[in-house]
Parts: C-alpha cells; structure tokens; sequence
C-alpha cells in the first residue's frame, strides 16, 4: 500500500470519527435510542453502544499501527492524537446523550407511577367499598372475588387493603402497586445507570464498579449479568397482575378480639403457662368452631401446647 492511499485512509479514519461526534451532538445518533422503551432495552442499547465503539477504536489503533514501518514515529504519533482527540469528544458526547436518554426516560416512569396515584377510584369503585366499610366479619374469600374490580385502581386497592387489614387480613399486593417504593426504585436505577454511564466507554480492564453490567453472555444475548440491575428490571419492567395479589387471614378484627377477650375473661391475671394451657383447653372444647381465631390471639402459643399434649395421648 502506497504513501498516499495510507493518508488516505488515515483522512478517513479521523472524517468518519469527526462525524460521530457531530451526530452524537446534533442528536442524529440519539434517533437509534427511541428503542430504549424499557429498562431491559436500555441496558441493550448501552451495550451495543459500547461493543461497537470499542471495536471501532481497535480497528483505528490497529490501522496507525500496522502504518508504524511505512511512516516516521513522530507522524504516526500526530495522527494517532488527533484521531484520539476526536474520539475523546465523541464519547463525550455520546455519553451526555445516553444520559439525557436516562434522564427523560426517569421523568416519563415518575410521570407514570404520578398518573397511577392521580386517577381517582370509578363511582360504582366508590360504592362498593362505602358498603364494605359496614361489614365488620369481611373473609380472603370475599376480598379475593372483590379484588378484580379494585385491582385496577391504585386507591381503591389501597382502601381495600384497609379494610382488609381492619378485618384481620393481609392482603399482599405487588411492588408496583406501593408509589413510594416505585419512586425510590426509579431514582435508585437512575444513579445506577449514571454511573454505568461513567465506564460506558472505558476498556474492559478499567471497568471497575459495572463490569458485570457490561458482561454479555454470546449464548444468552437477553440475559442480563448484573444481579443488582436484574431486580430493577424484574420490579420495573413488569406490569402486575391481578393474580399475584393474595388475601390472607393474620390476625383479628375488632370483633373478634372482643369474642376472644370474653371467651378468657375468666382468666386470672397472675396464671401461669400451665393454668393458661388448661383454660385454653377448656376454651378450645367449648368453642372448636373459634380455634382458628384462637391461634391468630395473644394465646396461640397456648393453643400449640395444647395440641401437641393432645398428640402424645
């Protein structure tokens, strides 16, 4: 290869790289990050991103050096600078476009989990659970077949939640559910992308904090390595569904604490384990249809010693 084809493409090298950063700045290149629609995809594009332009580096440092024989050390090393000089700019560039990317990207799920909270419960919403705060004895059963016409508003689940926890029950809703968690989680990836942002263009050996971040499997393209940004994809990129709510009986409503506390109303204040036991027996024989109560009271543990002894006779 003659003098002035090698110039040439050194012209090439340092045209091409100049046009990247240009494109990066006057945000032609930020048109291939409208795919970026999710967490999982951003992590996508961050590491397409970062694969293509390390191997583009490589190849441009492979071509100055395979030139070392034909050209003096001192031109060599002046295109070599100017070539790096550019790239610098460049991945200055990019890189503040994928961090306005994060930044939109982390107002719109903000904007989302707001919406979620704003949008107030329907009428018939609102009727149905004016009727439920009169019911004192509410069961999972009834909340599990009420909760599809609640699931799909924030403050009607939340207010059935109430009621549920009034009529001693538990009723478990997904992550997405909880705006406060939600805000946190979305603040917490956005300083965590950040910060990948920071290595986005470092060599591998100079990864320190995202290294697994940045690891892709060839075998398993979609999976992400990084167990702490994988819990962000589960959480923020799933779109809860009615069945991973469960309703659970865990303690007792007022009622039922009022039926208990007249049930031992007998009961000495100073007995001790062994008379509580007894009186337990006694309670659980007059009342068997109340002994699931009895082991969500202040004497379930009486309640266990009084079945084991009934195990051994």
């Amino acid at each position: 290869m003659n003098n002035t084809v090698i110039f040439k493409d050194f012209d090439e090298l340092q045209r091409a790289i100049a046009e990247s950063r240009k494109a990066w700045e006057n945000g032609t290149n930020a048109q291939m990050m409208k795919n970026a629609d999710t967490y999982h995809s951003i992590w996508k594009e961050l590491n397409r991103s970062r694969f293509f332009w390390s191997n583009e580096y490589k190849d441009a440092m492979e071509r100055f050096k395979e030139s070392e024989n034909t050209f003096a050390p001192a031109v060599i090393a002046s295109r070599r600078q100017a070539y790096n000089d550019e790239h610098t700019k460049m991945i200055a560039a990019a890189t503040a476009s994928y961090r306005f990317m994060i930044k939109e990207f982390t107002k719109k799920q903000h904007d989302n989990v707001r919406k979620m909270v704003r949008t107030a419960p329907t009428e018939s919403m609102r009727n149905l659970l004016e009727i439920l705060k009169m019911r004192d004895d509410l069961s999972p059963v009834e909340l599990q077949d009420i909760l599809p016409i609640a699931f799909d508003n924030y403050h009607a689940l939340r207010t059935l939640q109430t009621l549920a926890r009034q009529n001693g029950i538990t009723l478990t809703v997904p992550v997405q559910l909880d705006c406060a968690e939600m805000h946190k989680t979305i603040d917490k990836v956005h300083d965590y992308l950040m910060g990948a942002c920071d290595e986005l263009f470092k060599p591998k050996d100079k990864t320190i904090h995202y290294k697994d971040f940045f690891t892709v499997n060839p075998d398993e393209p979609d999976k992400i390595l990084s167990p702490v940004y994988a819990d962000y994809v589960s959480v923020l990129d799933t779109v809860p569904q009615l069945q991973d709510v469960s309703a659970k009986k865990s303690g007792l409503s007022v009622l039922e604490k009022q039926k208990i506390d007249w049930y031992f109303r007998d009961l000495p204040d100073n007995a001790n384990k062994t008379q509580l036991a007894q009186f337990t027996r006694n309670v659980m024989q007059k009342h068997p249809e109340d002994i699931p109560l009895l082991k969500l009271s202040q004497y379930a543990e009486s309640v266990e010693i009084v079945e084991a002894a009934e195990k051994k006779e």
